[in-house]
């Protein structure tokens, strides 16, 4: 650790804080983390900190934070990252309420990039939140703290053992009774995020977090249009990532991000008929799930690609 002097701490969770640091042999500001000194002798702990280095390095994309450097010393594990100066989603949501549609989609869309990404590495996030979305001071979306991810069995059974992890918030209904939860739990999560950012609110709001999950697992969502002004096709693609069950989801982010192009693309905001973009979007989306069952595969990744692009042309024939 000699080669990073630290400065001042800038966050802290419940197993680790995070402090600027400089690298003295690059010459360059970075963000150390540190596992809590209480926890270093936790075996658990140790393994979901280590585990977050690798899940995290495994992710590269420029909407997700750049890990640099891992190791540990007498003082325990820490990790080494790109340091972000700007704010959280949560700092702007506090300060600035419902951000509007044009705002959201543009934020939704560096977001949905990330989670993509990470998708297609083999990642789940499993902790979409507003506190773990950057906003750097020239706007560029940076998602963070891969620390209960899970790249596999062996994670899974690492960060979970039948437990809930996650904030309840933002908490998909299969992940709300234990189970791990795969990339449809993250797109339920970011649909989440997406509907807090149209609305300045979480859909469901209780006393305790016991309601909160029993909420996600039984009560259908009340529309984004009841608490701001959302476009028609917005409103049905957040609905649909907001799906009790994980197969009537968007798979991944990668088919989020599709349907998101195709409902807030330049065909459909020169049409203004936004619902004419979502029914071509579902008629792409049968003919990729008609063309492979199995959709983790690459030839299903492939479909789906094929699915957002159909979106898009079908939109401007529709219209034209």
């Amino acid at each position: 650790m000699s080669r990073y002097e630290v400065g001042e701490r800038i966050a802290s969770g419940g197993n680790a804080s995070v402090w600027t640091a400089h690298d003295r042999r690059l010459g360059r500001q970075v963000a150390v983390k540190r596992l809590h000194p209480h926890l270093c002798d936790d075996a658990k702990a140790r393994a979901r900190f280590a585990q977050e280095a690798t899940a995290a390095s495994r992710v590269r994309h420029p909407n997700v934070v750049t890990v640099l450097d891992a190791g540990e010393d007498a003082s325990g594990p820490y990790l080494v990252m790109e340091l972000v100066r700007g704010g959280t989603l949560r700092d702007v949501l506090v300060r600035d309420g419902a951000l509007g549609a044009e705002r959201a989609v543009e934020i939704a869309s560096q977001l949905a990039g990330a989670l993509a990404a990470a998708h297609r590495a083999g990642v789940t996030h499993r902790d979409i939140k507003p506190e773990n979305v950057m906003l750097d001071e020239g706007g560029r979306v940076v998602l963070t703290d891969f620390g209960i991810a899970s790249s596999g069995r062996e994670d899974a059974r690492v960060t979970t053992e039948g437990a809930v992890v996650g904030t309840v918030d933002y908490l998909a209904p299969e992940r709300a009774i234990g189970q791990p939860g795969g990339p449809a739990a993250d797109v339920y999560s970011l649909g989440l995020v997406v509907y807090e950012m149209l609305t300045g609110r979480t859909p469901f709001r209780g006393g305790n977090p016991v309601a909160v999950a029993l909420a996600h697992m039984s009560e259908p969502p009340p529309p984004p249009s009841n608490y701001a002004d959302v476009p028609p096709a917005l409103e049905a693609l957040v609905l649909e990532a907001l799906a009790k069950e994980p197969g009537r989801r968007f798979p991944s982010a990668m088919e989020f991000l599709a349907a998101l192009d195709a409902a807030t693309g330049p065909a459909a905001a020169a049409t203004g008929e936004l619902a004419i973009v979502r029914r071509s979007w579902r008629r792409a989306r049968r003919f990729a799930h008609r063309f492979t069952r199995e959709r983790t595969s690459r030839a299903a990744a492939a479909a789906y690609a094929v699915a957002g692009s159909m979106s898009t042309y079908l939109a401007l024939l529709l219209v034209g």
